[in-house]
């Protein structure tokens, strides 16, 4: 760990995550998770953890080619 080292409370990381708290707790007591730091009693995750998490989870659609035509689509049937 290096002097930029930015550490989370667990309950910034569930603010920045959309989790419950509880779901980091329950994680942790599965060994599951995010890996965390430990001080005292005090729970801590890195920021650098964090973002890894968020990057390996990151969905990249294929780009898909949409020809004018189709934006238009068949009208017949729609309600207005």
């Amino acid at each position: 760990m290096d002097s930029t080292t930015q550490l989370l409370k667990e309950t910034e990381v569930a603010r920045l995550l959309g989790f419950h708290v509880q779901t980091l707790r329950n994680q942790r007591f599965a060994g599951t998770g995010l890996p965390y730091f430990k001080i005292g009693r005090a729970v801590r995750y890195d920021m650098a953890d964090i973002e890894r998490y968020l990057d390996e989870r990151r969905i990249k659609p294929r780009s898909v080619r949409v020809e004018p035509a189709e934006l238009v689509g068949n009208q017949e049937g729609r309600k207005a």
